[in-house]
């Protein structure tokens, strides 16, 4: 049995080493293709889980659905909510 430990994995550092990665063009584009495999013209209510900092949680939300975000990581919940 492994013990996987997410506050060791999923802190300053996960965001630091791949911020490059998720980038502003990445989060629009994914976002983009979430709403395309939603295909409804009408806002939604839509569960982000796990949500992380909520590059696309705070996406869907400006984008008029009702978005609620959860994550095991408080600090990733601190930094969607800003």
């Amino acid at each position: 049995m492994s013990c996987f430990d997410p506050a060791g994995t999923f802190n300053d550092d996960y965001l630091w080493f791949y911020e490059e990665s998720l980038s502003a063009i990445r989060n629009r584009d994914e976002t983009s293709e979430i709403l395309r495999l939603l295909g409804s013209p009408n806002p939604l209510s839509i569960l982000d889980a796990p949500c992380g900092h909520g590059r696309i949680s705070n996406l869907l939300a400006a984008a008029g659905h009702a978005v609620v975000g959860v994550d095991i990581t408080e600090s990733f919940l601190d930094l969607a909510a800003d």
